[in-house]
């Protein structure tokens, strides 16, 4: 998921989300309505390698990804979280993001 661009801490910045596949157990795409994934620590979300890019990618904190609908060869997800900005600094820094996005899927 690829965000406009934007100001971000001074910089003009084009972020994006890259999150890696969710395990389902479901045959048919309409069967994940009103399913939610989540991760709950930056280590999770490490391990899975979802990221967020903003300078470089760092792992998200925390979020809640749910599937609200599925259309034809669209889906329309809900994502609200936290994510790591500078995993650099002492303690590291984040921000909360929210999306309520529309996306195709294969």
């Amino acid at each position: 998921m690829r965000f406009k661009e934007a100001i971000f801490d001074g910089e003009e910045v084009s972020p994006y989300i890259c999150m890696n596949q969710h395990e389902t157990h479901k045959s048919e795409i309409s069967e994940i309505v009103g399913d939610t994934y989540s991760v709950d620590s930056p280590e999770e979300a490490d391990e899975r390698e979802d990221t967020l890019y903003i300078y470089e990618h760092e792992p998200f904190e925390k979020y809640v990804f749910k599937i609200l609908d599925v259309s034809g060869k669209m889906m329309h997800i809900r994502i609200d979280g936290t994510a790591i900005t500078d995993g650099y600094s002492e303690p590291y820094q984040t921000a909360d993001f929210s999306g309520d996005f529309m996306l195709r899927y294969k």
